[in-house]
This record gives C-alpha cells, structure tokens and sequence, in this order.
C-alpha cells in the first residue's frame, strides 16, 4: 500500500470513528436517555468493525457506566446521577440549568 493510500485509509478511520462518537453522544443526550439515565446504541452496517470495537472498550472503561452487549448486537448504556444532582433535588437542576442559560445568553459576544 502506498503512503498515500495508507494516509487515506488512516483519515477515513477517524472520521467513521468520531462519526460513530458524534452518533452515540446525540443518543446518550437526548431528553429521554437523560431522563432515563439509559440509552440503547447500535451499530449501523456503515460502521467499520474497528471503530465499533474502539468505542465500545472506551464505553467499557468508563468510570460510572455500565455496558450491556445484548444478543442482538445493540448495547445498553446506564448510569447513575452524579453526587452533585443527588444532593439537589430535579427541580433545583432544572432551575439551576435554566438560570446558567438565562446568564449565558445575557453576556456579552467575545467578538
């Protein structure tokens, strides 16, 4: 393979990779993942086996979240609330949330 082909083939991994990133982090941040502290994930046929294979060990190794493979090939993403949500009530989140927002879109542009 040339240098040219082996650079391109390098190129095209990464970007199926943070693809497959890009795809997996809307998922465990839609509202209802959110919500459920739960997401299902699976992998599309325009997936490469190295990338799935990647995401998934550092799914794996990640502090906090379990990983469920199911027969089928989709996985179960868990987790639990941060220390810091627990102590606060859903409310109070929420609130806090929308009051940083509130603040965010009072400041000034930097440009």
């Amino acid at each position: 393979m040339t240098k040219q082909a082996v650079s391109a083939s390098k190129g095209s991994s990464i970007h199926e990779l943070d693809r497959l990133r890009l795809r997996i982090s809307a998922m465990v941040g839609s509202p209802k993942a959110q919500a459920d502290r739960r997401a299902v994930i699976w992998r599309l046929d325009s997936d490469t086996d190295e990338a799935w294979s990647q995401v998934m060990d550092e799914l794996s190794e990640t502090d906090g979240l379990v990983v469920t493979k199911l027969e089928d090939g989709t996985a179960v993403l868990e987790w639990q609330t941060s220390c810091e949500e627990s102590e606060m009530g859903g409310k109070e989140i929420a609130e806090a949330e929308i009051g940083g927002m509130q603040r965010a879109h009072e400041e000034t542009a930097p440009f």
